[in-house]
């Protein structure tokens, strides 16, 4: 096996093509809303912005990996920071974009890890992310 990646990871590109497409269908939409106002358009038209939203955010996250840490670094908000050694593991999860799930220890006030109780971490798809993912088995303890 080669030693495990570092660096940075950069979302999937089909973040950015869903979040396009549902903006063209949005647009598609608003011209139907405008010919003929109806409830029926006007909630398929907010079922199409927060998917656009949904796509959007997740096209602008990236993962950043280093010797210790694992930082997911988010478009709005703080970012999320775990260390190799809080982490319990890491699955694939999803459907239509296979993303990953990390199962954690959170840090107490103290510094030291709550093993009491355990938090997730969704990790939009990434390129490379079969790597990642290695990269995670090989240093959880």
């Amino acid at each position: 096996m080669s030693e495990p990646a570092q660096g940075i990871f950069w979302p999937h590109r089909a973040y950015q093509w869903l979040a396009l497409l549902c903006l063209l269908i949005l647009a598609l939409l608003l011209r139907m809303l405008f010919a003929r106002s109806d409830l029926e358009t006007l909630f398929f038209c907010t079922i199409m912005l927060l998917a656009a939203l949904w796509f959007g955010y997740n096209a602008f996250c990236r993962v950043e990996i280093n010797a210790t840490t694992l930082i997911l670094h988010k478009p709005i908000g703080a970012s999320a920071v775990v260390t190799f050694q809080q982490l319990v593991s890491a699955t694939e999860s999803g459907r239509l974009i296979t993303a990953l799930t990390l199962l954690y220890h959170p840090r107490q006030p103290d510094g030291l890890l709550d093993l009491d109780s355990a938090q997730s971490l969704n990790i939009p798809a990434v390129q490379n992310q079969e790597q990642l993912h290695e990269t995670i088995l090989a240093k959880i303890p």
